[in-house]
């Protein structure tokens, strides 16, 4: 055996985007060897409980490097090495979600609704008065992230002789904030993002190029409509004055609805053009609950009060996961998400960067990593809003209101607790050295079409 004698978990076989690893307690191997010891004892590890199996030889792995897996782990010119058991399963299982997001492929591999060709996004400006420069649940989520961050620059190799094991210490996602603060701050976390998604969803408007990309934009829609009933965000949207005619305008000049055939639409889409914020409001509304009948029938019963609230409290989505792969997120945040087909990003592969690689995230600069933690916690009030109660805050007031009786302050605090406990769970437990971390983070660029067999520097 060529390398270091002194043992630590090792990896034999490795499949990065399954999630499936063989690794056994050894001492390192160089890709010179010839001869390997396969009575080694090993194990197993690979989804969805990621609790290794022990195996009584290394055999399996030695073969299933010779097929489809990767042979070892290297990096730094020596064979990756770790001290604990489970830091090798974090590494793995943070390794398949960075690449989750898929190889890329054609229109039919993603269910985001295509852009317009040749047209830029367009930016405009929403004002979230409610929400403070400093402080707040996304000013705090994101220090915890650029904490993250800091920990990983903090984590050194030294070489004395040797190849020593792989940098990692434990790391907690423990938020700083006092129940008081559980308001009108946290539930404009869900706002923002809400609206971030609506402004690509208008966007994408009319970028379909045959009957299946159009069913795609109205399922997106349908399906983003629906959630934001469900939160009572339609509800809460009533009130900002300003919005609704700014995002009217995101729809592209070839979708005129100005010319529709019905006249409560010509009326709506008209006036909230102009300004008009009530029209505009009530517009974009019909626009993503009405699915296809918004193009035919329905509007002889609608009226001007917004009830999209009361709507939400008899829906509940029977695949909130599946909702998100619809979603599309906005230009900056797209290379992150998906890396291989990024104008087809979706929130879903969003909230998979998230929990992988919160150290790319941070490394985009604040206004990036913010943005991404208001949809992303956006995608996950869709998940866990219907969770059982968690018990109250002191200071919480009214915790425990009932489904139907909306969002109010306490309801508010309640929905976002649920929602960072999910993803704080579904966050790193550990943080490793900078290389580490970067391995990690390219597995969201590998390509299974790629015949190339190399994973990390050798």
């Amino acid at each position: 055996m060529n390398g270091d004698e002194t043992p630590y978990w090792r990896i034999d076989a490795l499949d990065a985007r399954a999630g499936m690893a063989f690794a056994c307690y050894r001492g390192a191997e160089s890709t010179a060897d010839v001869e390997v010891d396969p009575d080694l004892p090993a194990v197993f590890i690979g989804p969805p409980t990621y609790r290794p199996e022990y195996l009584t030889s290394r055999a399996l792995g030695l073969a299933a490097a010779r097929g489809s897996f990767q042979e070892r782990l290297f990096s730094g010119g020596g064979e990756v090495g770790f001290n604990e058991l489970a830091e090798l399963i974090d590494y793995v299982r943070r390794s398949m979600v960075s690449g989750s997001s898929g190889d890329g492929g054609g229109a039919g591999s993603s269910q985001v609704p295509p852009p317009p060709p040749e047209a830029p996004a367009p930016e405009i400006d929403l004002e979230f008065p409610d929400v403070p420069p400093e402080g707040g649940a996304i000013q705090s989520i994101g220090g915890l992230f650029a904490k993250f961050a800091e920990a990983s620059q903090q984590l050194t190799r030294t070489r004395d002789g040797g190849n020593p094991p792989v940098g990692a210490t434990e790391f907690e996602w423990r938020l700083s904030l006092y129940a008081g603060e559980v308001g009108g701050r946290r539930f404009n976390v869900f706002e923002a993002g809400g609206i971030r998604v609506m402004q690509e969803l208008l966007y994408r408007l009319g970028g379909w190029r045959n009957d299946g990309e159009r069913y795609q934009w109205t399922e997106a829609a349908s399906r983003f409509g629906y959630c934001c009933a469900e939160l009572d965000l339609w509800r809460y949207w009533y009130g900002r004055n300003g919005w609704f005619p700014k995002l009217l305008n995101l729809i592209p000049a070839p979708i005129e609805f100005g010319q529709h055939p019905h006249p409560r639409v010509r009326e709506m889409f008209n006036r909230g053009k102009t300004g008009h914020d009530q029209s505009a409001y009530q517009f974009l509304w019909a626009l993503f609950l009405f699915e296809e009948d918004f193009y035919f029938t329905e509007w002889e019963y609608f009226n001007y009060y917004p009830w999209p609230a009361t709507l939400g409290n008899s829906y509940q989505s029977d695949a909130p996961m599946q909702d998100m792969s619809y979603w599309p997120i906005p230009a900056n945040l797209r290379k992150l998400a998906n890396p291989n087909n990024p104008e087809r990003a979706s929130v879903k592969d969003l909230l998979a960067g998230l929990a992988s690689r919160p150290t790319e995230f941070v490394s985009r600069g604040r206004g990036t990593l913010h943005s991404a933690l208001e949809i992303g916690l956006f995608a996950v009030a869709h998940l866990t809003h219907r969770d059982p109660a968690l018990p109250p805050l002191m200071m919480e007031d009214e915790p425990y209101k009932s489904q139907k009786q909306g969002m109010g302050r306490g309801r508010r605090g309640s929905r976002f607790r649920k929602a960072w406990r999910w993803l704080s769970e579904q966050l790193p437990s550990r943080v490793f050295e900078p290389m580490i971390e970067e391995m990690i983070a390219s597995t969201a660029t590998r390509d299974y079409r790629d015949e190339r067999n190399e994973y990390a520097t050798r």
